[in-house]
């Protein structure tokens, strides 16, 4: 007795549900696998996460099964009658019921992490240091960036709903490339502002490129080991020894002058923020300690005022034809702004 064949469109949607079940448990154990093991782990339960991850890695070669069993068109058999033909369903029932408790166990990953914790495992990234070098800023992508900002705005870092603070000191060292812009993403003005200054280093000078070679010459194919400068307990008193350098209440108006002509200069758009009044007096202060003074100068504010309010700077597109930059307005500026003559 043979059986009528099957409509086509109910083959089509068995065949849709068993892609459908494979590419779910698929998606869950990506998502949900890593944060399990490492949650069952921190909770003492090794063996429990061992037999896990045996029943993952069972459930993805189910996966595997599934994708290759399930055929896009439904298999035949030439009866003995060529006019009548009999369809056969498109995968075994053994491996319809293996996709689908796999696909329930992986959607039930997380109720699984919630039981052995009570919350998902969380894996401190590199961002979690107290100098952080970010080499090429401008070749990492805007959600990137956009989450450098928060930790450099707020010293923080919010994941899963959770505010996490970074370790005290935090400092960023960014490279920026302006040479090559092909499949970079310029840094916004909003990131811009928030280091407190920009620095050009350019090539080395004969002496200088003479002495690296040197160096790299003694040391051999060692790599090179650099030394400990200080440590976070130092550099917070570091900092904490700025706020004992005066600044005569004349520089004061002088540094707040020097910013609002960079606001009101005809070839700016958007001038100097409040924070680069901050990072000018700042870093003055911090030249006057390294001078070993406890007062700030004129000649201070000039030297820091160019790497400290370049970069705030956004000029007319026009400006980008006629070559100026940041750094010629600030010296405009700087040369323009009258210096007082107050004494210390």
């Amino acid at each position: 007795m043979s059986v009528p064949p099957a409509p086509a469109a109910a083959r089509t949607a068995t065949v849709a549900v068993l892609l459908a079940v494979a590419v779910i448990g698929l998606r869950a154990r990506g998502a949900f696998s890593h944060q399990a093991g490492a949650a069952l782990a921190n909770a003492g339960g090794q063996v429990i996460g061992s037999v896990f991850a045996v029943a993952e890695g069972a459930g993805l070669v189910a996966c595997v099964i599934v994708f290759a069993l399930v055929p896009w068109r439904p298999r035949r058999r030439k009866p003995e009658d060529e006019a009548q033909e009999q369809w056969r369903p498109p995968l075994p029932w053994w491996a319809k019921t293996v996709a689908v408790l796999f696909a329930l166990t992986m959607l039930a990953a997380p109720w699984i992490i919630l039981l052995a914790t009570g919350e998902p495992a969380f894996r401190p990234g590199p961002v979690f240091t107290g100098l952080l070098l970010a080499d090429e800023i401008n070749r990492t992508p805007p959600k990137t960036q956009a989450a450098l900002l928060e930790a450099m705005a707020e010293g923080q870092v919010s994941a899963d709903g959770v505010t996490r603070l970074l370790p005290s000191p935090f400092v960023v060292l960014a490279t920026d490339n302006p040479i090559e812009y092909e499949g970079t993403y310029p840094l916004p003005e909003a990131q811009l502002d928030r280091f407190i200054a920009r620095v050009r280093l350019g090539y080395l000078d004969a002496g200088g490129e003479a002495e690296m070679v040197r160096r790299r010459l003694a040391r051999g194919s060692a790599p090179p080991v650099p030394a400990q400068v200080t440590d976070a307990t130092r550099l917070l008193a570091m900092r904490e020894s700025l706020e004992q350098v005066r600044l005569h209440p004349d520089l004061l108006e002088y540094v707040v002058a020097l910013v609002a002509a960079t606001r009101a200069h005809p070839q700016v758009t958007v001038g100097a923020s409040p924070r680069g009044t901050l990072a000018v007096v700042q870093l003055a202060r911090g030249r006057a300690a390294l001078a070993g003074r406890g007062y700030v100068t004129p000649e201070d504010i000039k030297t820091v005022a160019v790497p400290a309010l370049a970069h705030r700077l956004v000029l007319r597109p026009e400006m980008w034809v006629r070559q100026v930059t940041g750094e010629d307005v600030t010296a405009e500026v700087l040369a323009t702004v009258p210096v007082p003559r107050s004494t210390p």
